[in-house]
């Protein structure tokens, strides 16, 4: 192992022993989200706002994008901002 990646795994072991990876939804140790909790995350499916991706029954725009000029054509998030999702971006 080389001098570079020595340092670099000094600073992991560091870290991790100041500030343990654990799981943001369940608290396990070793991940930032584990397999079980990221299989859980609350996707968003379709049919979607074509403009904003809110969750709609049918895929037009919703009322706020068909009603306003913007400057960006879509966005997208994999996922609803609550429970695990919303914690890990918090």
């Amino acid at each position: 192992m080389n001098l570079v990646a020595s340092f670099k795994r000094l600073k992991e072991l560091g870290l991790d022993l100041l500030f343990p990876p654990s799981c943001v939804g369940c608290g396990a140790r070793g991940y930032f989200i584990c397999p079980r909790c990221r299989s859980q995350l609350p996707r968003i499916r379709p049919p979607l706002c074509a403009r904003c991706g809110l969750p709609l029954p049918s895929g037009e725009l919703c009322p706020q994008c068909t009603g306003e000029g913007r400057q960006i054509d879509g966005i997208r998030s994999l996922f609803r901002y609550e429970g695990a999702a919303r914690r890990a971006i918090i």
